[in-house]
């Protein structure tokens, strides 16, 4: 039996959500200013010159007076002092961390996902000092880019592989709890639609349809989302059907007859799942066979 073809989604109509930038300049590295070596060095001075004075003549109240406010003088400048020190040692964990950074964005260019995604995770929880905030959160932002990717760039077999598919699946859960651990902004991630229309283009269903749910359960599924959900169902249903063993069989009839009942609810134009698989596997009538009924999208559409 020749298998009817399943089609791929605009990726148009899901847009990626914006990521982190990988390319920030990194700050540059303050120096302490020529003024307050030159104010400290006065500051010395004048604090000898008042030590000499006292030492042959009496105390003056006056002088005392100005020798307190040159030594408060004094420990201020320090504390400044101080203050720029710290910050540049700040700054300098950010300039080490940002020829790393490069690294990894450089692995994400050529395609490398998981060798990228390691080397982010690595800078995350294997250095023995923090990263600074901006550091960090470029880190985590990589990482999750790069750990997405490389399951959505797993090669498919050709026979529906459920347990690859699984697999994927809870590396997608693991993803997120960790993104949520290393603090990634909710605004900073992937959307789950984007990841359902991504992974459904690329044929792992498992995967687009737990984003897909995940998506449905916030709330972030517009009408583009119903079109999506047919195109998963029906595309898998078909690879089932047409690629899987006989065992599968019973599934497939059932995404099949799924995305033919949310096409009917929602009046969509084409409904290929019927006109083509379910009529070629032998059911002229496509209502025939029981949908389930239990799918968000089709129990909303009854509601």
């Amino acid at each position: 039996m020749q298998r009817s073809e399943w089609r791929k989604i605009d990726p148009k109509s899901q847009p990626i959500s914006p990521r982190v930038p990988t390319n920030g300049a990194v700050p540059v590295r303050p120096t302490v200013p020529p003024w307050l070596l030159t104010a400290v060095g006065i500051t010395v001075l004048a604090l000898g010159l008042l030590a000499g004075y006292g030492i042959g003549h009496q105390e003056v109240a006056p002088l005392r007076r100005q020798a307190q406010q040159l030594q408060a003088a004094n420990r201020a400048l320090g504390q400044r002092a101080q203050t720029l020190q710290d910050n540049v040692a700040a700054l300098t964990s950010c300039s080490d961390a940002q020829a790393q950074l490069d690294q990894v964005s450089g692995f994400v260019a050529k395609g490398e996902f998981a060798t990228a995604a390691d080397l982010a995770e690595a800078l995350l929880t294997a250095r023995t000092e923090p990263l600074c905030t901006t550091a960090h959160t470029a880190a985590a932002g990589l990482w999750e880019e790069a750990s997405l990717r490389a399951i959505l760039t797993t090669p498919r077999p050709s026979f529906p592989d459920l347990s690859l598919q699984q697999q994927l699946v809870a590396e997608y859960q693991r993803i997120e709890q960790q993104a949520d651990s290393f603090g990634v902004p909710q605004d900073k991630r992937w959307d789950p639609m984007s990841v359902a229309t991504l992974a459904t283009n690329a044929g792992w269903w498992g995967l687009a349809d737990a984003a897909f749910l995940e998506a449905w359960k916030r709330g972030t599924v517009g009408k583009e989302g119903i079109t999506l959900r047919y195109a998963l169902l029906r595309n898998e249903g078909n690879d089932l059907a047409f690629h899987g063993s006989a065992t599968m069989r019973p599934d497939a009839l059932r995404l099949l007859s799924t995305a033919h009942a949310i096409a009917k609810a929602y009046g969509l134009p084409n409904d290929p799942a019927c006109g083509e698989d379910l009529r070629q596997l032998g059911y002229a009538d496509c209502d025939s066979v029981a949908p389930n009924a239990a799918d968000p999208v089709l129990a909303a559409a009854k509601q």
